[in-house]
């Protein structure tokens, strides 16, 4: 019995192992199976969230671009709309431009009239002062000719008194007649 017993024992020692090992196994599979469904749980979950993340994204940046497509447009607009108006004043800056070279085109006909006229009044104007000068400088050199004049007189009267107190009859008569021829 001995021999039979052990091996009886040895077998029950297998066997519970076996089914110890097998206990353990299955427990261990469920726990794998369990940490398999918890990682594609969680993988599902991340591609999920991820998913969800870039569905927003797409809508952010298709908002952003429907804004910036709206901008663009609105600055389009805005752009016409300065350009259009821009040429709106170029195209009055040239009629104005035209209409003053015309005017300054008439109005230089007529001022060359006007100077025409002008100068010739300015001519006979100046002319007029030129003969009014002439005539005062003419004035001024008759003045100073009766100064120096009457001073020569006044010079040469004083010596003729003398020598006519001094000299004769015939010689007094003498410088009368030069005195009167100059």
């Amino acid at each position: 019995m001995d021999m039979k017993g052990t091996l009886k024992r040895e077998i029950e020692i297998k066997t519970d192992r076996e089914i110890e090992t097998e206990g353990e196994t299955e427990t261990e599979e469920t726990e794998r199976e369990t940490e398999t469904d918890r990682d594609t749980n969680r993988e599902r979950r991340q591609e999920e969230r991820q998913r969800e993340r870039e569905r927003k994204q797409q809508g952010r940046q298709r908002e952003k671009r429907q804004k910036e497509r709206e901008e663009t447009e609105r600055e389009t607009d805005t752009g016409r709309e300065r350009q259009r108006k821009g040429e709106e004043r170029q195209k009055e800056r040239q009629r104005e431009k035209r209409q003053r070279r015309q005017g300054e085109r008439q109005g230089e006909k007529r001022q060359g009239r006007q100077a025409e006229r002008q100068g010739e009044t300015e001519r006979e104007t100046e002319t007029e002062r030129d003969r009014e000068t002439e005539k005062d400088r003419d004035r001024d050199t008759e003045k100073r000719q009766r100064e120096t004049d009457r001073e020569r007189e006044t010079e040469t009267e004083e010596p003729e008194r003398e020598r006519e107190e001094t000299g004769t009859e015939t010689e007094r008569r003498e410088r009368k007649e030069t005195d009167k021829k100059l």
